[in-house]
């Protein structure tokens, strides 16, 4: 970053060292997300368990660039071999000269069979001592559909431990569109990682523009106001690095024009300037919620909803439908009156009207008289049931046989309607 004094002096103004918002690889300014964090643990631990083959897409300028550079730090921290490829406009043989030009590794020929052929060895030697070595691609959506069919058999180097390679490949969500073409079906099989980093939320937003100014050396935020902060994510669409484009820019516009703190109307021009979308920003941005803005009320609640409660204990049944209950104990009801000699407001009242009495009959002849009147109308069903559908029957099929049979059978048991009364 330049040191000039004149270009310096905008940022000065605010009460900075530097500009907060410039594109630098310093990895101060990077803030880890819950969904960035996520990501770069799960492709550490990909590449710990080797894997094999990882994928990390995102929206054109969500960070994927920032992250990789942050993969390879942890990587070179632990002295591990890497091969970084970020020009992806390459023929398969170009794509290996570029990994073994990566690795360090000599080349020993111009032909595909000692490429490979060295490519193994070094590996073998690699892993036996250690290592894993981990290709990482970026803007992978530009390689053809050979040169992804080439990564592919690269991950077939393997032994009985695992894969001798790592790859990952970062890109643009146009990376997912081809990796789901039927030929590269193999190859879409081997994703053992996917991950996709999302656009910043307003909340997050705000917590970056906070974090790029305390690194800068400014501790509060009031140069960019709850309003312009919603501006900001509204005009940005939530991708970081739209917002340090109109946060740099927005600050320069405030400097010239005097003022203290960036403005909505400030926001808008530098948006319109750039050619991004300013449609979708309401006349009135208050009454867009910001969560940010009540840090101390969400501090209070959550405090509340942490607070021990106190123990709730079941009261005996006869106790509670006990008029002559008490409501307070005989101490707290002896330090009532002291309490509110002493100025503190105690109000407990009882109830005006006394707490109902549940009456609780005999249960046995309760039972016997319900279970009398059911079996009683159960067995009126049955019978007229059967008077109905079971008789009429009987009587078409033996009345033609034995008349006199079928008549002294119902003189025997009786008809239905004698059977209820009895």
């Amino acid at each position: 970053m330049t040191t000039n004094p004149i270009y310096l002096m905008p940022f000065q103004f605010f009460g900075l060292r530097e500009s907060p918002f410039h594109v630098s690889p310093d990895l101060r300014y990077y803030m880890m997300t819950d969904a960035t964090q996520a990501a770069f643990t799960e492709l550490c631990y990909g590449i710990e368990m080797r894997k094999g083959l990882m994928v990390l897409t995102g929206e054109p300028g969500t960070g994927k660039t920032t992250l990789l550079h942050r993969l390879l730090q942890w990587l070179r921290e632990k002295n591990r071999s890497t091969s970084y490829v970020f020009h992806c406009h390459l023929e398969p043989d170009d794509l290996l000269r570029s990994i073994f030009h990566g690795f360090g590794i000599v080349q020993p020929g111009q032909s595909k069979s000692e490429l490979m052929s060295a490519l193994t060895t070094w590996l073998n030697h690699r892993t036996a001592a250690g290592d894993f070595p981990v290709i990482i691609v970026d803007e992978a959506q530009a390689l053809s559909l050979r040169a992804l069919d080439e990564l592919r058999l690269l991950l077939n180097l393997e032994n009985s431990h695992g894969k001798l390679l790592q790859i990952v490949l970062a890109g643009q969500p146009e990376l997912d569109e081809k990796l789901r073409r039927p030929q590269l079906l193999q190859l879409r099989q081997r994703i053992a990682i996917r991950k996709k980093l999302p656009l910043f939320s307003l909340e997050q937003c705000a917590d970056y523009i906070g974090v790029r100014l305390a690194v800068a050396g400014k501790k509060t935020q009031d140069a960019f106001p709850a309003e312009t902060i919603r501006a900001i994510h509204i005009c940005s669409g939530g991708i970081p690095r739209v917002v340090n484009l109109l946060c740099e820019n927005a600050l320069i516009s405030a400097y010239a024009e005097g003022e203290a703190a960036v403005s909505v109307e400030m926001v808008r021009s530098v948006a319109a300037d750039f050619d991004f979308e300013t449609s979708n920003l309401p006349s009135e941005l208050s009454s867009i919620p910001f969560r940010a803005e009540i840090p101390a009320k969400l501090a209070a609640d959550r405090a509340s909803v942490l607070r021990p409660q106190p123990e709730l204990k079941p009261m005996p049944l006869a106790e509670t439908n006990s008029s002559k209950t008490p409501l307070i104990s005989a101490e707290r009801a002896a330090e009532i009156p002291a309490r509110k000699e002493a100025g503190s407001v105690v109000s407990i009242e009882r109830p005006k009207t006394k707490p109902a009495k549940i009456e609780i009959p005999r249960t046995r002849p309760l039972f016997l008289a319900q279970a009398k009147e059911y079996c009683h109308g159960l067995i009126q069903s049955f019978l007229k049931d059967w008077n109905q559908l079971l008789t009429p029957s009987v009587q078409s099929t033996f009345a033609h046989k034995n008349k006199g049979a079928y008549a002294a059978h119902n003189r025997r048991i009786g008809s239905p309607a004698k059977i209820l009364n009895e």
